[in-house]
């Protein structure tokens, strides 16, 4: 699998190949977030609870999912 990721202006490219084919696509900078770990369903569910607990107090609960029977839950 090779990966690409390209800056210009406002914007992120991203281009990949997998083996389902070569995929692209072009995401504003201002909606998106490059994070610096591993991408696995619960790594993301463990980032977005990180995340919302700087701006959010109490219980804070994340369900995740990457497919049907598959995901991950965190709490605080």
């Amino acid at each position: 699998m090779s990966f690409n990721i390209a800056f210009n202006g406002d914007m992120y490219f991203f281009k990949y190949e997998a083996s389902q084919g070569e995929f692209e696509m072009a995401i504003e900078k201002s909606i998106c977030e490059i994070i610096h770990q591993d991408t696995t369903v619960e790594c993301l569910a463990q980032h977005v609870l990180h995340e919302t607990q700087k701006i959010a107090t109490g219980t804070i609960e994340v369900r995740a999912f990457e497919g049907v029977g598959k995901g991950a839950l965190v709490s605080s």
